[in-house]
């Protein structure tokens, strides 16, 4: 199913310790979405996928923290979440296309007017900076 590490496994059963990861529990919690995507993906589950196709990667650690929202972000977000919360809701029902792709054009320009771009901005420069602090992180492990 996914990788076993040989200190998970419980020798008398050959299963893992982890009731969770037990195939029988997998099995029973396989639904028609999880059965599709894995027929699609070629893989029993996530970490089966990533590891069949060389896309697991390990992060170095680091110090890096994600710093707070400033009072008006924080405003911002929390007023644009609420209308895409309420917005995925409405789209998983549409009963057309046209009326799904009205309620995210709706959506998004609701977003815009409450700040999603300041929100976006301050994001993306959070994520640089988790991203600088991983480069950092991988040039101090190879002075080591």
């Amino acid at each position: 199913m996914g990788l076993e590490y040989s200190g998970d496994i419980n020798p008398g059963t050959g299963e893992p310790y982890d009731p969770a990861q037990w195939s029988s529990t997998i099995a029973a919690n396989r639904t028609a979405l999880t059965r599709d995507w894995s027929a699609h993906m070629g893989a029993d589950s996530v970490l089966d996928y990533l590891t069949k196709n060389n896309k697991l990667v390990v992060s170095p650690g680091n110090a890096y923290q994600m710093p707070d929202d400033a009072s008006d972000i924080q405003n911002k977000r929390g007023k644009c979440g609420a209308v895409l919360k309420t917005a995925s809701w409405q789209m998983m029902f549409a009963p057309t296309q046209a009326q799904f792709d009205s309620i995210w054009a709706d959506a998004k320009k609701r977003m815009d007017t409450l700040g999603y771009q300041d929100v976006l901005k301050e994001d993306v420069a959070a994520a640089s900076g988790f991203r600088a602090a991983i480069v950092e992180s991988i040039k101090d492990a190879g002075t080591r």
